[in-house]
């Protein structure tokens, strides 16, 4: 699975802050769900390790404005941060090539940076909405 389809793949996905939510999921399925659930994650971190990503690299500003919104709420260091991961990344991918295995043990793929100014962002969406103002940042997607 190539990082284009990991990030598409991640819409989806029914995660908040790196949990599944087992909400909707029957009783009795709950431990294979959660056995599957680690694995796709366990998965998931091993290749993000290869590039040097985070799994918050792979949300998509362009994409959802929230995560704009977001992304602009974000200390300006660990932006920068991002943008060299993704810089990197992209430069391995290029070359056909991984990080070397050092490297890769010191990744740390679930160290999330952008989870709560997002949770803050969507609250503040919620909370207009219920007012019934519209968001600052309304834009069309291209």
């Amino acid at each position: 699975m190539g990082l284009a389809a990991m990030a598409r793949g991640r819409a989806g996905a029914g995660e908040q802050g790196g949990r599944m939510s087992m909400q909707g999921v029957p009783k009795f399925l709950v431990p294979l769900a959660s056995w599957m659930a680690r694995r796709y994650q366990a998965a998931v971190g091993a290749k993000l390790k290869k590039y040097g990503l985070r799994y918050d690299d792979l949300y998509d500003p362009l994409f959802d404005l929230d995560i704009d919104e977001a992304l602009k709420r974000v200390p300006e260091e660990e932006y920068q941060l991002r943008l060299q991961r993704l810089k990197r990344a992209m430069d391995l991918s290029m070359k056909h090539t991984y990080l070397s295995k050092d490297m890769q043990e010191k990744q740390t793929p679930f160290l999330h940076y952008l989870q709560e100014p997002l949770q803050q962002v969507q609250a503040e969406a919620e909370e207009k909405e219920k007012l019934g103002t519209g968001r600052h940042y309304e834009r069309s997607i291209p």
